[in-house]
């Protein structure tokens, strides 16, 4: 059986799994707020021979489920219980299952990790610190005149009054760092990029598709904002075959199967590696080129669940 972990808000698993069923494969879709029913489903559904996928998985909220006490009273309690959840899940997915495609362990390693480990794969990065002093990030934008943030692990999405609101990569200037206390949390910083265009690069084991993204406005430092607002033209892109093999080096050091991976060509003509993201959005990308990525994410799901152990 082919199990997709996922979240309900999530719409593109549907496409992956329309494809399933067309090719009457065998799944089930567990939603991060479900993975209790794993515990006390039959036996052969937490069989090795089954294979795992995850997509948009969040480690699942303790006081969401129907043995959290809401007591104060019970603080304790629901610490000791929340602790044997985190074994249990641990067990799970590192003694129980043996096919996964994207383990949990590996689907948010920070940013300043994926930029370690692409350098040391060949990969042109930016320049960046984590830091907390208002000093210290003084002298880095000195030094590059213009930089941006973002954050350390994955973008944030909220869910809140039905509304949708995300972070995105800014850009900051001297006038908001003098704004800034002397001392704040600990953020991301990088040099600026100034680029000619931007690549999204879909891989999936060992299968890479590259868009390159065309802006018409006066380029944001963050193409999502325009792509969201449909002002992005996105055409297929054919990457040197050194940078593809660099890729995939990249995603075997970094352990991931599948991953949309982000890039700048830059004005003096390299290609400069930005970031990973294990649960990256395809669907608009995938439709722009023809690509299909759904359907080779449902046939690889189906080549590895035919696989013998």
């Amino acid at each position: 059986m082919i199990l997709i972990y996922s979240i309900k808000e999530d719409q593109t698993t549907n496409y992956v799994i329309d494809w399933l069923i067309k090719y009457k494969a065998d799944y089930k879709r567990i939603n991060h707020e479900d993975f209790y029913t794993l515990f006390t489903s039959e036996s052969e559904e937490n069989s090795r021979n089954n294979t795992h996928w995850f997509w948009k998985w969040n480690f699942p909220d303790f006081s969401g489920n129907k043995f959290f006490s809401s007591s104060m009273n019970n603080r304790q309690f629901n610490w000791a219980l929340e602790n044997e959840y985190k074994i249990l899940y641990k067990l799970y997915f590192n003694n129980y299952v043996n096919k996964i495609v994207n383990h949990p362990d590996f689907i948010d390693i920070d940013k300043l990790t994926q930029l370690k480990f692409a350098q040391e794969c060949g990969l042109h990065i930016p320049e960046t610190i984590i830091t907390s002093s208002k000093e210290t990030l003084l002298k880095f934008n000195r030094k590059f005149n213009l930089i941006i943030t973002k954050n350390i692990a994955s973008s944030l999405t909220l869910y809140l009054e039905e509304k949708i609101f995300k972070t995105y990569t800014s850009e900051i200037d001297n006038d908001f760092i003098k704004t800034l206390p002397e001392s704040f949390f600990p953020s991301l910083f990088q040099q600026y990029i100034e680029k000619e265009y931007e690549l999204r690069i879909i891989y999936i084991n060992e299968r890479i598709f590259s868009c390159v993204l065309l802006d018409s406005r006066n380029k944001p430092t963050d193409i999502r904002e325009a792509t969201n607002n449909n002002e992005v033209e996105i055409y297929p892109y054919k990457l040197p075959v050194a940078i593809e093999n660099r890729l995939r080096e990249f995603m075997h050091k970094i352990n991931l199967q599948i991953g949309s991976i982000d890039m700048i060509y830059n004005t003096e003509k390299k290609y400069v590696f930005l970031e990973v993201n294990p649960s990256g959005q395809f669907l608009g990308y995938s439709t722009a080129c023809n690509y299909q990525v759904e359907k080779v994410i449902a046939e690889y799901l189906i080549e590895l669940e035919n696989e013998k152990n």
